[in-house]
């Protein structure tokens, strides 16, 4: 199973797919790809046409840089909320995790790809902590929180 939130989606997701399935992979590995990555495509379409409108609602178009938006003090904590809400929005697809050994691979993955697909392959990612002043916080590189 795998599980997947609405802030690890979007387009480069699906173009590190295509990319990955260009390669010669496993009959049963290019299934699982071409079955989440229909899912993931309406998903990413349709989480870029909720901000947009999240967009439209609170923010306007910043006339000092192109393809800028403003939100206004007013809206920020609305806008905030709703973008949060629309990224916590949880997917899980009956697919097991891929280990990434099984891909008999003779090119290698691209650092990118593999971190777009990270919630795809079977992974140990460990935790990194930073030390120094109270500036600093813990991270958990695989949740990308701040705990």
């Amino acid at each position: 199973m795998i599980t997947v939130f609405n802030s690890e989606l979007n387009d480069g997701v699906i173009q590190s797919i295509n990319e990955l399935l260009e390669k010669d992979v496993s009959p049963k590995i290019a299934f699982n790809f071409m079955k989440i990555t229909t899912n993931i495509q309406g998903i990413v379409d349709k989480k870029n046409e909720i901000y947009n409108k999240i967009l439209q609602k609170y923010a306007t178009p910043d006339p000092d840089t192109p393809n800028s938006f403003k939100v206004s003090e007013e809206f920020i904590q609305k806008f905030q909320s709703d973008m949060k809400e629309l990224n916590d929005i949880k997917h899980e697809f009956n697919i097991d995790k891929i280990k990434i050994e099984d891909f008999n691979l003779e090119d290698n993955i691209k650092a990118k790809d593999l971190f777009n697909l990270k919630f795809i392959f079977d992974l140990d990612i460990p935790e990194v902590t930073t030390t120094g002043d109270d500036n600093f916080k813990k991270y958990d590189v695989s949740s990308e929180e701040v705990i």
